[in-house]
């Protein structure tokens, strides 16, 4: 397996990045970049403030990440790429060791409190996926949590559902999706409805396809 590099400010990638920013060996942010430049400069300010203990690698999102990671066919062309996968990533961090990297906060859908983070997904084989590439950026240390089993049977894959239309959440549309709840200590796999682009994690209306009990902090 790949291990990442390290960030070098003198090769600036024409490649959108993934990367993992540690202070002192911990890890206290896990991000997505269209540049190196730009994580170089969030890793340059950090120094600035922690001083030189401040490490960083990254992972370019070559073609064959992009097809393992690409959205829901159903999710509109404006949400992007840029910002679910680290979304993704930060959910199975939390899913390992039962809290975020340090610097990281919680990214739950538009008009709902904070207390969920994820991305959009086109099925439950990605999964295993988004840990391998975790692996990949923070390589495993003795002692931690391995990852949750992913048991869907059947299907492995969900397709998409899409119920366009106004009116409350029932109606809206909806997408795969793979999250962290904060506040029930849970990772879940299942359809969200949207809101100005933005799944609601919170929503009674969410249908749940798989989920996973999270450690406590007494746990990892």
């Amino acid at each position: 397996m790949l291990s990442a590099a390290r960030i070098d400010l003198h090769r600036l990638s024409v490649e959108e990045i993934v990367y993992a920013v540690y202070h002192d060996g911990t890890l206290v942010h896990v991000g997505e970049s269209e540049s190196i430049a730009r994580a170089g400069q969030y890793v340059q300010a950090l120094k600035g403030t922690l001083g030189s203990s401040v490490t960083a690698g990254y992972i370019e999102i070559t073609s064959d990440i992009r097809s393992i990671f690409e959205l829901p066919v159903s999710v509109s062309s404006s949400c992007l790429f840029r910002g679910n996968l680290e979304r993704l990533l930060q959910a199975a961090f939390f899913a390992r060791h039962g809290r975020l990297p340090l610097r990281d906060r919680t990214r739950g859908g538009k008009g709902t409190p904070p207390t969920a983070t994820g991305g959009f997904i086109r099925g439950v084989h990605v999964l295993p996926e988004v840990f391998t590439l975790l692996d990949r950026l923070c390589p495993p240390k003795e002692g931690d949590q391995p990852w949750p089993s992913v048991n869907v049977t059947p299907p492995e894959s969900i397709d998409p559902i899409v119920q366009a239309g106004r009116g409350g959440p029932g109606k809206r549309r909806r997408h795969l999706a793979f999250w962290a709840d904060f506040q029930v200590r849970e990772c879940l796999v299942g359809h969200l409805p949207e809101l100005s682009s933005a799944p609601q994690y919170g929503a009674a209306s969410k249908s749940v396809e798989w989920r996973t009990r999270v450690p406590t902090s007494s746990e990892v």
